[in-house]
């Protein structure tokens, strides 16, 4: 007998069939995340629950119809079933799957979290070199955060030019060797932490639903990998649950449905 909670342990392929049946009964499959649920297939992963392959499917589909997901390079959905399933990208199963670094710890439908001294999670993404959607003056980077405990540390990025971090000083980048900020950053909020790059002058922090528009000129795309729970030559590691991740074009005036959109999917999950 099955249960929703996963499958049992040498019957993945058959468990996978059974709930691929479901969800197709009971909802469209969008194309995307079809592609998707064939490659964990492909590699021997089990699926989410019935619950989260809907919401998930619901994400993608909410994304599309509202411009969103064309623009991003890099999606990680980290708030699922499995690690397995969290590491994901979601725009491209096949390129830029998380790989763990000194152990991070994943949490079943909340996502990863850092031990705080030495874990993280590497992207494998390079912009200067794997950009597509991000680029010099059309980029954004950011994270939705489960939980928000107090302190300073890093949430994604590389170092040397694009990076977001829990603190009110002038520290957050895109595509700028000079920082920017706004104090909200520093506060104890879940939700929505990104910055993003419209044009060679204008960017923007965005915490939830708040964004605060600032001018600094580009002059750097990163030429390293991204790493999220700290940043690529960072010395601080996210002890904030990170549910999404993603690295993409622009989300000038996308902000508060995106936001919503991932707050709908960890209710619809929970």
């Amino acid at each position: 007998m099955f249960s929703v909670g996963g499958a049992i342990p040498g019957l993945e392929a058959t468990y996978n069939d059974i709930m691929k049946e479901y969800t197709e009964a009971v909802n469209y499959i969008e194309p995307e995340y079809q592609t998707i649920l064939d490659y964990w297939e492909s590699v021997n992963r089990i699926y989410p629950n019935a619950k989260v392959q809907r919401a998930q499917n619901t994400l993608i589909r909410e994304m599309k119809e509202a411009g969103i997901w064309q623009k991003m390079d890099v999606f990680h959905v980290m708030a699922t079933g499995t690690a397995g399933q969290a590491r994901t990208n979601f725009i491209d199963p096949n390129n830029f799957e998380l790989t763990e670094v000194n152990g991070p710890t994943f949490t079943a439908n909340q996502g990863y979290v850092s031990d705080g001294v030495s874990s993280y999670l590497n992207t494998s993404y390079t912009p200067s070199s794997d950009g597509t959607n991000y680029t010099l003056n059309d980029a954004s980077l950011g994270v939705y955060s489960y939980d928000s405990p107090a302190g300073v540390y890093w949430y994604a990025g590389a170092n040397n030019g694009s990076r977001i971090g829990k603190t009110s000083g002038t520290i957050q980048q895109i595509n700028n060797t000079s920082g920017f900020g706004d104090a909200s950053f520093g506060a104890d909020t879940v939700g929505l932490k990104a910055v993003w790059r419209s044009d060679s002058t204008s960017v923007a922090t965005v915490v939830g639903d708040t964004i605060v528009p600032k001018s600094l000129t580009s002059n750097f795309v990163p030429t390293v990998n991204m790493h999220v729970l700290s940043t690529n030559g960072g010395s601080t590691y996210s002890t904030s649950t990170l549910s999404f991740h993603f690295i993409g074009g622009s989300i000038e005036g996308d902000e508060a449905t995106f936001n919503r959109i991932m707050q709908n999917y960890i209710a619809a999950i929970a």
